[in-house]
């Protein structure tokens, strides 16, 4: 599993670029102690950070094209390391902000830049869809 580290990277940055209220079917359903909306049956839990087994199986079916046969992303066992990543991730990620991190400067001008490239890429898909 050499590659999981991309594949990770990859699937999240496609994810947080991908999502929007108006495409993705996201219910009221919420964990007790999330503030997330999820899909389908509770996964994992980080704080107020949640994954419903839809989510979990969203990300799968967007990582596929990416990976092609190169990785079974079907596999049991690639499921577990690819959530235990997700949730390592979050816990890495709530650490960091407690520690103040986000407020570093370098931190803050990535973040700002990557919010702009995604609100690019999304404004680039609805000109794309309103040309076509």
């Amino acid at each position: 599993m050499k590659n999981f580290p991309l594949v990770l990277a990859l699937s999240l940055l496609l994810l947080g670029c991908n999502r929007s209220p108006a495409s993705d079917s996201v219910s009221d359903q919420k964990s007790p102690f999330s503030k997330t909306p999820i899909r389908g049956a509770l996964l994992a839990q980080v704080g107020d950070w949640a994954i419903g087994i839809d989510d979990f199986k969203g990300y799968l079916n967007k990582i596929k094209p990416f990976v092609g046969n190169a990785i079974d992303v079907e596999s049991a066992r690639f499921k577990r390391e690819f959530l235990n990543d997700l949730v390592r991730t979050q816990v890495l990620g709530q650490v960091a902000v407690q520690r103040g991190y986000d407020k570093d400067e370098e931190v803050v001008r990535a973040l700002r830049d990557t919010k702009n490239s995604l609100l690019a890429s999304r404004m680039r898909a609805e000109i794309e869809k309103t040309v076509n």
